[in-house]
C-alpha cells in the first residue's frame, strides 16, 4: 500500500478553498506522478499554483524517488500544506510502479475522496501547465468528459510535443481548427478527465507500468463512447517526443528501443492494447517486422528473444512482470 503521508484537515481546506476561489464551478483534483526529476517537478508544481483557475486538491505520487524529491518539495513548500488556496497532499509509494502505477494511485485516491471531485487533472513531472491551461479546460467540462490541452515542444514553440497524424507543425493545426481539435489527445500530458468518465472505465491499469499505459487509458475510453478534444488555447508544455524509428523488412518502420526491459514493456503493452481492437492480420504484420528486425537485420538473439516473450505474453488477461529480468542492479 502506498504510504500517504498526508495530514491536511480536508473539511477545513474546502472552506479556504472556498473563501480563495468563490468564482470556481467545479472542484478539480490534480495528480502529478514523478520519480528521480525533483526539479522538473518542483517546475510543473510551480505552474500548478499559478493557474488562474485553482484546483482544489493537488496529489503528489512519488514513485519511491531516491534522489531528495521528498526534501525539495518541502524545502518548496508544498508538502502536506494548503498554499494560496490549494490542498497539496504528498504520496510516497513503497517502490517505483511505473508511470501506469503512479496513475492508478493518484486517480484512485482521487476519485474515492469523500471530496466527490468533479474531475481529476493529470499530468507527469516533466509538464509544465500554461497558467491559464486549468481555466480553459475547465469551461468545457459542462460538454465534455476527455479535455487535453494543447501540448506544445518545450524546445520549440511552433511545434508539437506529440505528432498529430504525422505532423508536428502547430501553425498548420491552428489553422485547420479554431478552438477544439476534435477526436485528437495525449494522454497524461495535461489532460482533465471527469468524474463521469473514471466512473465508467475505471482506473489506469497498474501492470502496465510504463509504455503503453496511458494509449490503454485512451482507448478505454474511447470505447465507452468518449471522444477526446484538445483545447488550442489550453497550453501545456512538454519535451518533445525523442521517438525514433529503425527500418525492417521492405522499409517498414519500427520504433528504436533503447534497452531490453522497456522494450518488453512496449512490445507486451502494444499487443495487449490491441486485443479486441485488431485483425490477425495486424497482430502477423507485427510480429513478422519486429522479428525479422532482431534476427536478421540486428542478428540479436537476445533481443528477438526479448521480444518474442513480451508479444506472448500480451495476451494474457493482465500484463506480467516479465520486464523486471531485462532490469540491470
Amino acid at each position: 500500500m502506498p504510504e500517504l503521508e498526508y495530514s491536511c484537515n480536508t473539511s477545513l481546506s474546502y472552506s479556504y478553498y472556498k473563501a480563495i476561489n468563490m468564482d470556481t464551478k467545479y472542484k478539480i483534483c490534480a495528480v502529478v506522478v514523478t520519480f528521480n526529476r525533483k526539479e522538473l517537478l518542483i517546475n510543473c508544481l510551480n505552474a500548478i499554483n499559478e493557474q488562474t483557475y485553482k484546483p482544489h486538491t493537488v496529489i503528489i505520487v512519488d514513485n519511491a524517488s531516491t534522489d531528495g524529491t521528498k526534501e525539495l518539495v518541502k524545502q518548496n513548500g508544498y508538502y502536506n500544506i494548503i498554499l494560496d488556496g490549494i490542498n497539496y497532499k504528498y504520496m510516497l509509494l513503497p517502490n517505483n510502479q511505473g508511470g501506469a502505477g503512479g496513475f492508478y494511485n493518484g486517480i484512485k485516491t482521487a476519485y474515492e475522496s469523500e471530496e466527490k471531485f468533479d474531475a481529476v487533472w493529470v499530468m507527469d513531472d516533466d509538464g509544465v501547465a500554461d497558467k491559464n491551461q486549468l481555466e480553459n479546460l475547465v469551461n468545457y467540462l459542462t460538454n465534455y468528459d476527455y479535455i487535453a490541452p494543447l501540448v506544445i515542444a518545450q524546445e520549440d514553440s511552433e511545434s508539437l510535443a506529440f505528432n498529430y497524424y504525422g505532423s508536428y507543425d502547430v501553425n498548420a493545426l491552428k489553422d485547420k481548427y479554431d478552438k477544439i481539435v476534435p477526436g485528437y489527445s495525449c494522454p497524461f500530458n495535461g489532460i482533465l478527465y471527469s468524474r463521469q468518465l473514471i466512473e465508467k472505465i475505471g482506473y489506469p491499469i497498474p501492470q502496465l507500468f510504463i509504455w503503453g499505459d496511458e494509449q490503454n487509458y485512451g482507448l478505454r475510453a474511447k470505447d465507452a463512447g468518449f471522444s477526446p478534444i484538445t483545447i488550442i488555447d489550453a497550453i501545456h508544455i512538454h519535451p518533445k517526443d525523442r521517438m525514433t524509428f529503425a527500418k525492417s523488412l521492405f522499409g517498414k518502420p519500427i520504433v528504436n528501443i533503447p534497452n531490453l526491459w522497456k522494450g518488453y514493456c512496449f512490445w507486451r503493452n502494444s499487443i495487449f492494447n490491441m486485443k479486441g481492437r485488431a485483425s490477425i492480420k495486424q497482430y502477423l504484420i507485427f510480429y513478422v517486422y519486429n522479428a525479422w528486425y532482431y534476427l536478421i537485420i540486428k542478428k540479436s538473439w537476445s533481443w528477438f528473444s526479448c521480444f518474442n516473450k513480451a508479444y506472448f505474453s500480451g495476451f494474457k488477461k493482465l500484463p506480467d512482470n516479465g520486464y523486471r529480468q531485462y532490469m540491470k542492479g
